[in-house]
């Protein structure tokens, strides 16, 4: 249903909601202390009753989509160039994904967020190096964390495990392996 309204929402209208949705946003993250419900070990929700839920961290992607747009638009592509320039748009969604990480334990969407708006910065921007290098960058970070996850053998956090059972899920089936595993299916 909300779909089919939000083509007819007038541009000029997500301009005025990206800079009160986003302080919303960080209201909602942070009711998550208080008020959040814990499910299979993680509080992440909201609760309006018994049977509505929300997840602060599913609006996140929208709003940051919109406020880094807006804050691009107000920039100018020109001053974009620069690094400062660069940095501006990211800051806001380093906040939302930090709280997200911190406050909800969630890192994949912290990551998202982040992925987000790099990808609206990239977008926008007319100049590709400063991507490329990041991206070498990333992916050299991310064989290094894989690395260690195989070679530490999944020893220590959460995290490190999911890497090793995503690896090789038939060694941890009934584990940390089980969900990779039912995708194959």
């Amino acid at each position: 249903c909300l779909m089919a309204i939000v083509p007819f929402i007038p541009c000029r209208w997500w301009r005025y909601l990206s800079i009160p949705g986003y302080f919303a946003l960080i209201g909602l993250i942070l009711l998550i202390i208080p008020y959040g419900r814990e499910v299979n070990g993680a509080k992440r929700w909201l609760y309006l009753g018994d049977k509505v839920s929300l997840q602060p961290s599913e609006m996140a992607k929208v709003a940051i989509i919109i406020l880094t747009a807006l804050i691009i638009e107000k920039m100018g592509r020109r001053r974009l160039q620069t690094f400062g320039g660069f940095l501006l748009p990211m800051v806001p969604s380093a906040i939302i994904a930090l709280m997200l990480w911190k406050i909800t334990n969630n890192m994949s969407s912290a990551l998202i967020v982040m992925a987000i708006s790099l990808l609206v910065v990239f977008v926008a921007s007319p100049r590709y190096k400063e991507f490329i290098l990041m991206g070498v960058g990333g992916v050299a970070a991310a064989s290094l964390i894989v690395w260690y996850a195989v070679y530490s053998a999944g020893k220590g956090t959460f995290r490190l495990k999911r890497i090793v059972a995503w690896l090789n899920p038939e060694s941890q089936a009934q584990d940390t392996g089980f969900q990779t595993l039912q995708g194959y299916l």
